[in-house]
């Protein structure tokens, strides 16, 4: 698996570092053709159902022209995938 360096891109417009490289990251929200370009515009949270979920972002097997935090792909929620991880997310009040 290769692992880029973390150190090495400016940050982003909001003060982010390094988000589109490494591994795609699962979403909770199933994957619904379409269904993005009639969602709200602000938080979106995917169809009801379905029997695919949402991967975010880009990974190592991405040349570096298609990494972007913004690509959706769909993928079987049972997928065990070296270039897919989750993020552990604490709300902080």
């Amino acid at each position: 698996m290769h692992c880029p360096r973390l150190d090495i891109s400016p940050p982003s417009d909001y003060g982010l570092y390094d988000t589109a490289d490494n591994v795609f990251e699962w979403r909770f929200e199933w994957y619904g053709v379409g269904y993005y370009a009639k969602s709200p515009e602000y938080d979106p949270t995917g169809p009801m159902s379905g029997t695919m979920r949402v991967t975010r972002g880009s990974s190592w097997n991405y040349p570096p022209n298609r990494m972007r935090v913004s690509r959706r792909i769909e993928k079987h929620p049972t997928s065990m995938l070296d270039y897919v991880e989750f993020r552990c997310v604490k709300v902080v009040p």
